[in-house]
């Protein structure tokens, strides 16, 4: 008769949990700068090239005439540029309420029309009837 082996899981769990812990520790410091290791893209030294870089020559100021305005400044700038985006961004605010205005008016007469049956419309059980020569038959759709 054989002897059954004992089967001692617990220890393979706990080497596999510090093994992920262990590769999880690694990736963090890894990705925080923490660790010498060096990225692929970091580690690559792009080549000395051989060519001359010719510095262009500068070209002399422009004759301003004295009834040009002195330019505007950098705050002025910003503040007419954010002035327009917030105009942009009301326009497009109020395009998009009167939108939902119209849809929701949409929506309400579509109701009305549900609601308030015809003469010759009835909601019969549930089902939206409509009146025929002989009787009643389906008109589609719940009331």
């Amino acid at each position: 008769m054989r002897r059954r082996r004992k089967k001692n899981r617990g220890l393979r769990w706990t080497i596999a949990l510090i093994a992920v812990g262990a590769l999880a520790y690694v990736g963090v410091q890894y990705w925080r700068g923490n660790l010498p290791i060096k990225p692929p893209s970091q580690t690559a030294v792009a080549a000395p090239s051989a060519t001359v870089i010719e510095t262009p020559t500068p070209l002399p100021p422009p004759v301003v005439p004295a009834t040009v305005a002195k330019p505007a400044t950098a705050t002025e700038t910003f503040m007419d540029q954010a002035e327009a985006r917030d105009a942009a961004a009301r326009a497009a605010r109020e395009q998009t309420l009167k939108v939902q205005q119209q849809l929701r008016q949409q929506e309400r007469a579509r109701e009305q029309r549900a609601e308030t049956p015809t003469e010759n419309e009835r909601c019969i059980n549930g089902q939206r009837m409509k009146r025929v020569d002989n009787g009643w038959v389906q008109a589609g759709g719940d009331c």
